[in-house]
């Protein structure tokens, strides 16, 4: 039988959060292959602190697109039950594209496989993304089918279209700049494509 991990102790789960952090914010800004001594000066932490943690990079990456994914997905499924579909679609849709640190777990889950053959860092994202990927999905389904049903959204979008049109509404935020009115702009077009009630200021 699998020994059952014991769980963290109050100062151990701080550690392991702050990691976390500092990573998502060294892999965004500079990418997967930041030495892990720069993730612990971030996180101001010992690098054995990281290793104890997480004992190599492939594995702290796969923990921050676990952890990015599951945030995404806890979002969604907090919306599920909202009184007004369309506004909880709108609502999921704007959080995930603005959550910057999505950014990375959506471009690179979404890069060709091509690219990342052979990587150890490619094979972390997949792993991670193989794990979330259902729970997402299906929390994400269930917000497309309430506004489909309610008549406010496109009927032939579903995850397979909704998941590119994100990551290209991000990236088109990053053109945008700081820019709050074109970047407000820019969303109000891109949701007026999708939600068919949407009215056209």
């Amino acid at each position: 039988m699998m020994a059952v991990p014991k769980p963290l102790r109050a100062d151990a789960r701080r550690n392991r959060v702050r990691i976390l952090e500092a990573a998502v914010e060294v892999f965004t800004t500079k990418g997967p292959t930041v030495p892990i001594e720069e993730i612990a000066r971030r996180a101001e932490v010992a690098v054995g602190t990281v290793f104890g943690h997480f004992p190599t990079k492939e594995i702290l990456l796969e923990a921050v697109f676990l952890d990015r994914l599951r945030t995404l997905t806890d979002k969604a499924q907090s919306l599920r039950d909202a009184q007004d579909p369309t506004s909880a679609f709108v609502e999921f849709f704007t959080y995930a594209v603005e959550e910057t640190t999505m950014k990375l777990a959506f471009l690179d889950a979404q890069a060709t496989t091509a690219a990342r053959a052979g990587t150890d860092a490619g094979a972390a994202v997949d792993r991670a993304v193989a794990q979330a990927a259902p729970t997402l999905h299906s929390a994400i389904e269930a917000l497309l089918d309430r506004a489909q049903r309610a008549g406010t959204l496109r009927a032939d979008l579903h995850v397979p279209e909704l998941i590119p049109l994100l990551v290209g509404a991000s990236r088109a935020m990053d053109t945008a700049g700081q820019d709050q009115a074109v970047r407000q702009r820019v969303m109000a077009i891109i949701l007026d494509g999708l939600c068919s009630t949407r009215s056209k200021e």
